[in-house]
């Protein structure tokens, strides 16, 4: 989802992406929500001084750092108001080492294909128009795979990591001080910068 945070004293406003990715070529979605966030600072006569932009833990933070550089360089006009900031990646302190020892590709992730499949909620049914438009992409009549279930646990997090200019560690409260050394190291060696 989207939260534009207003200024002091203002309430919050906030759009949810009924797709849910923001990482893919569904992704348009994300800079329509942004438009109609700026639409709305207009009509309200505010400005904000930031926008979040939430994403999954799956997401993919080049292609969306791509998407807002390809936004810019085709002249969208939300661009003339909006940029991308920065990217914060948070880390899970408590089971970073091991998931990156890990071999697991993310369709043997079935708590994180969830979030790939469905942008982490419930998934609603679609409609008939677009199950009979889907039916036979794939061998068999049934739907074309995601290419992103191939891809390896730990090659996002490399990428996650690598990609932002913060990075929060999370749970430092559930694992020992070695082991946050640990984990500060390999977040280091991975970028140095953020």
């Amino acid at each position: 989802g989207l939260a534009l945070e207003p200024r002091r004293g203002a309430e919050m406003d906030m759009v949810q992406l009924q797709n849910g990715c923001i990482c893919c070529s569904a992704g348009d979605e994300l800079f329509s929500a942004l438009g109609e966030l700026v639409s709305l600072s207009f009509i309200k006569k505010t400005s904000y001084d930031h926008v979040l932009v939430e994403s999954s833990g799956v997401a993919e933070p080049r292609l969306i750092r791509d998407a807002f550089q390809d936004a810019a360089a085709m002249g969208l006009q939300v661009m003339d108001v909006v940029r991308l900031a920065r990217m914060v990646t948070v880390v899970d302190a408590s089971t970073f080492a091991e998931q990156l020892n890990s071999l697991q590709a993310l369709r043997d992730r079935p708590d994180l294909m969830d979030s790939v499949e469905e942008g982490g909620k419930e998934a609603e049914p679609l409609p008939p128009e677009l199950q009979e438009m889907l039916a036979g992409m794939g061998p068999g009549g049934e739907t074309a795979p995601n290419p992103a279930e191939n891809r390896a646990v730990v090659d996002l997090l490399v990428e996650q990591v690598e990609t932002a200019d913060v990075i929060v560690l999370n749970k430092l409260d559930c694992i020992t001080s070695e082991e946050t050394q640990l984990v500060r190291a390999l977040v280091t060696e991975l970028n140095g910068y953020a």
